[in-house]
């Protein structure tokens, strides 16, 4: 089971590589700009979630019994601009956090068209590092924890203490962020957009 330390920063990349801010996001982002004052007009695909990811009492059962939402394969949850995603693989299972290389958004999307999400490049900024590991599902619990299951086996966890009436946010500055009934951060990836340093 793999854990990450509550609200620590990534040392790596979906590709496993050191992070290299710069280059993570050269020619990908063109500044807080770009989730502040322009959404894009993306196809959402059955699964797919725009906004904050809210488990209740009624929501469908984890493996483990806790009600929550689920992000299975090819499924992605969005930024609300649409800029940031996370999504897991269906290639191999990773759960990456990603953001879209907007220089190669579609020519249209300047005029709100929308297009697919599949139709542009997406950069890795983490990931959960669960690729080939059979995973089946990741989950936001109703506990508080992001769980990513291979079958009914937890292979990522970001075991946060019981935390009930928590919330997850891809938020518009690059961090994923879960955060507790009181709105205080219990874990975040640290990969805000502000903080990493401008391409040179």
């Amino acid at each position: 089971l793999q854990r990450i330390r509550t609200l620590s920063r990534p040392k790596s990349l979906a590709s496993g590589l050191p992070i290299n801010a710069a280059r993570a996001c050269k020619g990908a982002f063109s500044g807080p700009n770009l989730g502040v004052n322009m959404a894009l007009n993306i196809q959402l695909q059955p699964g797919d979630i725009q906004g904050d990811i809210i488990p209740q009492q009624d929501s469908p059962k984890s493996p483990d019994g806790s009600p929550s939402i689920r992000l299975g394969p090819a499924q992605s949850w969005y930024s609300p601009s649409g800029a940031f995603r996370l999504t897991m693989q269906a290639s191999d299972g990773n759960v990456v956090l990603q953001v879209i290389d907007d220089a190669k958004l579609p020519p249209g999307q300047q005029r709100g068209e929308s297009f697919a999400a599949s139709s542009v490049p997406w950069m890795p900024m983490w990931a959960t590092h669960t690729a080939n590991g059979g995973a089946t599902e990741a989950d936001m619990q109703i506990d508080g924890n992001f769980v990513v299951y291979a079958g009914n086996k937890p292979i990522f966890s970001t075991q946060i203490p019981h935390s009930p009436s928590s919330l997850l946010r891809v938020q518009d500055d690059g961090n994923l962020v879960i955060y507790n009934a009181a709105g205080s951060p219990v874990f975040a990836t640290g990969t805000n957009v502000t903080e990493l340093q401008p391409p040179h």
